[in-house]
């Protein structure tokens, strides 16, 4: 996700997100991969299709998706979203479509 937060100033805190610190067995399935790769590096990986290892987000912070989360739940790519409430493992966030209800977003 993108996120702007120049759109609201609060004093809200700022919620640190990681991404995890492995390659999947869908990336690497005969484990050849993950023997040469340090975390340092998976971590160091920058390019334009990956999100970004640490994302900081506040609630109140409007966000775009950079990707298809949930097309059932309509968080598909560019969708633009509020972030609600920010805990270890779920991001509820609404999108700014209006009549939409809340939606659950995993972040890890």
């Amino acid at each position: 996700m993108e996120c702007d937060g120049a759109r609201y100033e609060s004093m809200s805190t700022i919620h640190s997100l990681y991404s995890v610190d492995k390659l999947c067995e869908v990336d690497d399935p005969h484990d050849t991969l993950s023997s040469m790769l340090s975390k340092e590096v998976l971590n160091n990986f920058d390019h334009s299709g990956n999100p970004p290892h640490k994302l900081n987000l506040k609630v109140n912070d409007s966000c775009i998706a950079l990707r298809n989360i949930n097309k059932r739940a309509g968080l598909t790519n560019n969708t633009r979203v509020i972030i609600l409430h920010i805990s270890r493992f779920v991001i509820k966030a609404q999108t700014l479509i209006q009549n939409t209800p809340n939606r659950l977003i995993p972040s890890s």
